[in-house]
């Protein structure tokens, strides 16, 4: 249900801000099972792709 899908989130979320991989290995290794049921959930709770949640990320990280 919701709490899976939240540490699923969560999981996935560490991954994109903590490593390179690729999308597609992150929604595989958080549980999702595919990038495209990773994308819905991200879309569902946090209105961003996971890309887009990366780039952010990066960006913020890159600030001085």
């Amino acid at each position: 249900g919701a709490y899976v899908e939240d540490i699923r989130l969560d999981e996935a979320r560490r991954l994109l801000t903590a490593t390179s991989l690729p999308v597609t290995d992150i929604a595989a290794r958080s549980g999702f099972g595919s990038e495209e049921r990773m994308r819905r959930a991200f879309h569902r709770h946090l209105k961003i792709n996971p890309a887009a949640f990366r780039a952010r990320f990066q960006q913020k990280d890159l600030k001085p």
